[in-house]
């Protein structure tokens, strides 16, 4: 498909985008396969209340197929739906033209010993679990972002690409003196006020390439409407279940 496509259009009478919702009131999200249909599912108030947060979670395989796989929200395998072909076709790109750095990290990772079956699933895997989370209502401010969702991620991200589809959202990242291990609220809440945390002010078409398995992060949002919501895509490693257990011991 082409990638101009692949985006979220503000306009909700747009009769060309399919409706899709869960628990709320409808987005809408471009499907150019009619046989995905994403399920959104509704996070509470995990970022305080006012706030509305959506998340599909998918694949970004060629195949069309439903795939058994660990996840970023569930401790056992489960079922993943196949993303758009966009998005499916903008993940095979990104592999295709980093198969290169996909080799390094294939060598680095089994000189760790880490096992080669295992190193195999990561780097066919790379990329490939994708999730589409959706943000608008209250703004969410730094200093609750800091205090109270400041956390880092499952092994799953330890390759991780958040590209912005859609609106603006802030991403922080703790700088390398921060302490890398489980703190209290108190002191993340400390760490963020001097530590200077690195501040990326992402908006449509912005990318970047982490690794928040290994560094504390977290996101504030301003107020926004439903027209002007964050929408951004989150590319992670593909892995079951076990091997995400495995990974992370």
């Amino acid at each position: 498909g082409e990638m101009s496509d692949l985006h979220v259009s503000p306009d909700l009478d747009d009769p060309r985008i399919p409706r899709v919702s869960q628990n709320g009131p409808p987005f809408p999200f471009p499907l150019a396969d009619r046989r995905y249909t994403p399920v959104f599912y509704d996070r509470g108030t995990e970022y305080g209340d006012g706030h509305t947060y959506y998340e599909a979670l998918c694949h970004g395989l060629i195949n069309r197929e439903t795939m058994q796989s660990g996840s970023s929200r569930w401790g056992t395998d489960g079922e993943l739906p196949p993303a758009t072909q966009e998005i499916a076709a903008f993940v095979e790109a990104l592999r295709h033209v980093n198969s290169n750095l996909l080799q390094l990290l294939k060598t680095a990772l089994l000189k760790r010993n880490v096992p080669p079956e295992l190193v195999t699933e990561f780097i066919q895997g790379a990329f490939r679990n994708v999730a589409i989370q959706v943000h608008y209502g209250k703004n969410v401010t730094t200093d609750y972002a800091a205090r109270w969702l400041q956390h880092m991620d499952h092994p799953m991200s330890a390759l991780h690409l958040g590209v912005t589809l859609h609106g603006q959202r802030n991403v922080f990242f703790a700088r390398p003196s921060v302490e890398q291990q489980p703190i209290t609220d108190i002191q993340a809440e400390e760490a963020h006020e001097t530590n200077n945390p690195l501040r990326l002010t992402e908006t449509q078409g912005s990318v970047y390439c982490s690794s928040p398995t290994a560094v504390r992060h977290y996101t504030s949002l301003p107020s926004l409407d439903v027209t002007q919501r964050s929408v951004a895509m989150q590319c992670r490693v593909m892995l079951r279940a076990d091997s995400v257990r495995e990974l992370g011991e």
